[in-house]
Parts: structure tokens; C-alpha cells; sequence
């Protein structure tokens, strides 16, 4: 069909070897592993096969896709706590997949209104990385004895000996949401404001992610929970003008956006958004509704201002030059030379040579005696 395109593809790509130059792990002898300091080859294998199709006199657009991507020896950034401290370094898990679906919608239902809405459910895990570093609640002790079970049973106990490593295979990886969606809309109605033909519009948009894990090696500390925020926005717009006011997080949702384990003294760090929920997202909705009409009314008021700057600026150099050519002439040289400054200001249009001057001469020794002249004649 002329509106429906179907495709698959497939990639291959990788990632070249590393290097660690410190926070390298310990042997079972407690010396330093250097082995672990040249991190392998990246090897990635993808696969999509999707449909991208238009509908409804192509007002609608829907696109579906399905992928699955493994990856071979992938490149993890890890954290280790030995020597009782927090140290990042490059790691080898043996095999990742991440697989999923997403979606995406856009209505042009018309030119005054137009909304969309993306989706995707993504799988992403460890199949294999059984030498993964413990998360910090099994890790920062004296470790456990080499060459025995390890012992997961008394996480973040004081005195506690700590696994060597631990076997995440079958963990998500860090910093995906097994769900996330977005979604927006926009309204619009012409206006014409300040002799300009636009629109004026209101906007909504907003996402949604599930809860996620920010540490490589997962762990209850670094557990980050899911949330939505939605963001409004209201403004005039017009041909190479644009003016608007927006509201981010418009209802104080509280959220953290990362949570890391980094290096240190076993310190939890992180970016928190905190905002104190009250009705102060509602005054800040009605605030940007109304901002655009409190601009315009500011810039028509600058506007009236100069305006009567520049009248006044007119008036005041017109009286100084009539009272200039009226009443401050008062020494010429010559008859020849004050007939010269009259025309030089144009006092006689041209085809009117019986306009009398404005300035009369008087015989004698160069004064002059002015009078009135009949600037209507």
C-alpha cells in the first residue's frame, strides 16, 4: 500500500578494547588483578523489523517497531568496594540481550490542533556476568575466604566478611525502565496582536518511565522509582516571532533523577528534584495562561512611550531652529551670505520664488531686522 511501509534490518557494530589504570580488583592472594586491566572487545549483533504507515488522508502517522540486540563481552562500568572504599573501573560482562517493542502516534487532526503519543516496553538484562563486583551492601569488608560458596546472607552487616564477587546473570541492566511513554498535545487560534497576524497557543507534554536501577551490580540503594511529569506551555506566535511562557513539572512531583555509587569513602551521591507540592502549579498554570497578554500590554505601553519620545524630540528641534531663523539671526557678513543660509534650510520651495523670507536685510553696516514672514502665502 502506497501508505504502509514494512522494513527489517540488521546491524553489526563494536566497540574497540579498553583500559583500566586503577581501582583494579584483587586475587584471591589479595594482589592486584591485572588481568582485569585491558577490558576485551565489544562485540553488538541488532536486529528491528518494524511497519511505518500513514492513515486518514495521512492527518495520522503510526509507526510500530520490534528489536533485539546482543551483545557480546559488553563494557560495563563498574564499582568494586575493596580496601574499604568505592573504586570504578571497566568490566567484561560475557553476554547482554536487551529486546522490546515501541510505538508511536501523531494526530494532525487540523491546522488548530495537533497530539502524539510514543510508548516502549524494553527487556535489558545480563544473560551472563557471573565475576560482576557485589553491590555496596555486600561489598566494603574483609572478604570472604577464596575458593569457598560465597555467603550472601547477612548484606550490610557490620563486621560481616564480604563476597568476593557476585553472579548477576539474569539482572537488568542499569539505567533502563522496563516501561516509559510520552505523550503531547497543542491547541492553537489565530489573533492578530501588535499589527502582527499569528496565533496565539496553548501546549501540554509530558512522560512517564518505570522504575530503574542505576548501579551496574543492582543494588537497593541505587533503586531509583518511577514518575511522571507533565509540563504546560502558552504563547503568541508569528512569522520570525515567537514569545511564550512555560511551567515545568507543573504538579511538584517528586522525583530523583540519579542515583551513583562513586569513588570514595563508600558515599552514596546523587541528584534528587525535590519540590514541595502545594498550589503554587496551579498559580503558575494561570500565570503563564495570562503572561502573553501582560507582555503584549507591556510592549504596546514601551511602544506609546517612544512614540512620545520622539514627538517631543520633533517638536523641541523644530522650535529651536524657528526660533533660530526667526529671532536669533541677528549678524550677517552679507545680504549674499543670509541668502544663502535661507536656502540652504529651504525657507523658499522651489516654483515659489514670491514666498517672502523670513528674514528681511536693512541697510547699513550687516544687521539685520527681522520680521515675520507669511509662511502661508
Amino acid at each position: 500500500a502506497p501508505d504502509i511501509l514494512a522494513y527489517a534490518t540488521y546491524a553489526k557494530s563494536f566497540k574497540t578494547l579498553g583500559i583500566n589504570q586503577n581501582g583494579l580488583p584483587l586475587n584471591a592472594d589479595n594482589t592486584v588483578n591485572y588481568d582485569a586491566s585491558t577490558v576485551k572487545p565489544e562485540s553488538i549483533d541488532h536486529f528491528e523489523v518494524g511497519l511505518k504507515t500513514q492513515f486518514f488522508d495521512r492527518r495520522a502517522t503510526f509507526n510500530l517497531s520490534a528489536f533485539r540486540t546482543g551483545i557480546k563481552n559488553f563494557q560495563a562500568t563498574v564499582n568494586g568496594g575493596q580496601f574499604g572504599t568505592v573504586r570504578g573501573y571497566l568490566a567484561n560482562a560475557d553476554k547482554v540481550r536487551t529486546q522490546g517493542i515501541e510505538a508511536d502516534l501523531k494526530i494532525v487532526a487540523s491546522d488548530r490542533f495537533t497530539a502524539y503519543a510514543n510508548g516502549a516496553y524494553t527487556d535489558a538484562k545480563y544473560k551472563k556476568f557471573t565475576n560482576a563486583p557485589c553491590p555496596p551492601e555486600l561489598s566494603g569488608g574483609t572478604l570472604q575466604p577464596a575458593n569457598v560458596v560465597p555467603n550472601f546472607s547477612q548484606p550490610g552487616v557490620p563486621g560481616a566478611l564480604s563476597p568476593r564477587q557476585c553472579d548477576i546473570s539474569g539482572q537488568r541492566l542499569p539505567g533502563v525502565s522496563k516501561w516509559a511513554f510520552s505523550y503531547g498535545a497543542e491547541a492553537n487560534a489565530p489573533v492578530t496582536l501588535l499589527a502582527k497576524e499569528g496565533q496565539v497557543y496553548l501546549g501540554v507534554d509530558g512522560n512517564y518511565r518505570s522504575l530503574w536501577n542505576s548501579n551496574a551490580s543492582p543494588s537497593i540503594y541505587t533503586e531509583v522509582k518511577g514518575y511522571t511529569l507533565t509540563n504546560f506551555r502558552a504563547g503568541f506566535r508569528a512569522e520570525g516571532f515567537d514569545v511564550f511562557g512555560w511551567v515545568r513539572n507543573a504538579f511538584d512531583v517528586n522525583y530523583v533523577e540519579l542515583l551513583q555509587v562513586a569513588p570514595g569513602k563508600g558515599r552514596l551521591r546523587g541528584r534528587p528534584f525535590l519540590v514541595q507540592a502545594d498550589a503554587s502549579a496551579l498559580l503558575r498554570v494561570l500565570a503563564i495562561l495570562i503572561g502573553p497578554l501582560v507582555a503584549a500590554g507591556l510592549a504596546v505601553l514601551a511602544a506609546l512611550l517612544l512614540l512620545l519620545a520622539a514627538l517631543f524630540f520633533v517638536a523641541v528641534r523644530l522650535r529651536f531652529l524657528f526660533i533660530r531663523l526667526v529671532g536669533g539671526v541677528s549678524h550677517f557678513p552679507s545680504p549674499s551670505a543670509a541668502q544663502n543660509i535661507i536656502m540652504r534650510h529651504g525657507l523658499n520651495p522651489p516654483g515659489r520664488a514670491d514666498v517672502p523670507p523670513l528674514v528681511a536685510l536693512s541697510p547699513g553696516r550687516g544687521r539685520s531686522a527681522t520680521r515675520p514672514a507669511n509662511i502661508f502665502a
